[in-house]
């Protein structure tokens, strides 16, 4: 039996190629498209629109906004659900993507490109959720509070006496003074790179695991992974709870066992479970992504650490005493420790490291306008030619 994906795209193609047909058909006639595909006078012609555009309804204009839109305005405001104590690294699931023919490229899968999209509401779903406590404060027009600017005192002063006890004879790192209270908050992404695995077909469903990686002193890191969906059933939802009730987890676990149960019967005897199991889930990924964000407050670079801080999603650093926002936390699990989170965020910056440092010194940028070592052969820049895209 085909799959899903087959019968929608082939859906697709036939209504796409009788939409062409029929304005090819008209494209001389005086009745205007409203008439053309009303839904009284042609009503053929008004399903077959309503098809198409249904299936293909991803790639139509300022649809990207929208998505946008809406995954920000639940997030922030419709999502009443309170976050777990330690809801840092747990990952959020950005569930039916698929791949409309539009975003396909010559090969008939889907065109390497437009993972970028999706990416961008799979990281905006995890940001506006774990950072929604901030962010609802600067849409009250909240500029700072107290607890803000001894978040800032506390992590320059552990800085400083981190500096001290490397260099004892260096000066004293200075503690610079908390943003001003008036500034423009913002969360710009400044890089993003996409490695792919498996191809995705027209119309294959797909889901998209986001999480937090690991921070610097500048950058978040976060990483996506786009599997096919329904790959990994979780045994827990926080903002969900209704979720994880007994016969709704049964019938998610018995889709999955169906859905892979061909593959399972193929490893059955010469795997054992754990790293069959850990298989299908490698082979279950299409893709994988990085990405750094930085938090700005007018000119200011709010250190990742003071955000996580203020947003309730670290436990007390050991020396510091909490805030008032922290005080007010429920009490958390035994194992959510900061050293627990601390060894955490060293293992993930080990990988973030190696792709933040394509930004440092000798990173990408400086291999503008050629490399160096190309250009010393011959003293000069020479180019092979310069071609338009764009014929408009």
């Amino acid at each position: 039996m085909p799959a899903p994906w087959v019968y929608r795209t082939l859906t697709s193609i036939t209504t796409l190629t009788l939409l062409t047909g029929i304005l090819l058909r008209n494209r001389t006639s005086l009745h205007p498209l409203l008439h053309l595909f009303s839904p009284t006078a042609s009503p053929l012609n008004f399903s077959i629109l309503l098809i198409a555009l249904y299936l293909n309804a991803k790639s139509l204009p300022f649809i990207w906004h929208l998505r946008f839109l809406r995954i920000m305005y639940y997030q922030l405001y419709l999502q009443r659900q309170p976050l777990p104590v330690d809801a840092l690294f747990r990952p959020i699931i950005t569930t039916n993507l698929y791949t409309p023919l539009p975003e396909c490229d010559y090969n008939g899968h889907k065109s390497n490109s437009t993972y970028y999209s999706d990416l961008d509401m799979a990281r905006l779903a995890l940001f506006s959720c774990i950072l929604r406590k901030g962010i609802r404060a600067r849409g009250a027009h909240e500029k700072g509070t107290a607890d803000d600017d001894k978040a800032w005192t506390d992590y320059h002063e552990l800085l400083a006496k981190e500096e001290r006890k490397r260099n004892p004879d260096a000066p004293a790192l200075p503690v610079p003074p908390p943003p001003p209270k008036k500034g423009t908050f913002m969360i710009g992404l400044g890089a993003v790179s996409c490695h792919f695995k498996r191809e995705i077909k027209p119309y294959e469903r797909y889901d998209i695991w986001t999480r937090v990686l690991a921070w610097d002193r500048k950058w978040l890191y976060m990483i996506c992974t786009m599997v096919k969906a329904g790959t990994v059933v979780p045994e827990g939802w926080a903002l969900q709870p209704w979720k994880g009730g007994s016969k709704h987890l049964a019938r998610q676990k018995a889709k999955v066992a169906e859905k892979h149960s061909e593959e399972s019967n193929a490893h059955a005897n010469s795997l054992p479970g754990q790293v069959e199991q850990d298989l299908e889930y490698k082979n279950a990924i299409f893709a994988s992504s990085i990405a750094k964000y930085v938090v700005k407050k007018g000119r200011y670079t709010i250190p990742p650490e003071i955000v996580l801080r203020n947003s309730s999603l670290l436990p007390l650093r050991p020396g510091l005493s909490p805030s008032a926002r922290e005080a007010d936390l429920g009490a958390a699990p035994d194992w959510w420790t900061w050293d627990n989170v601390e060894k955490e965020r060293l293992r993930g910056l080990e990988l973030a490291g190696k792709f933040g440092a394509l930004d440092g010194a000798g990173g990408l940028h400086d291999e503008f306008p050629v490399s160096r070592p190309l250009r010393g052969l011959s003293g000069k820049l020479d180019v092979l030619g310069e071609f338009s895209d764009l014929w408009f």
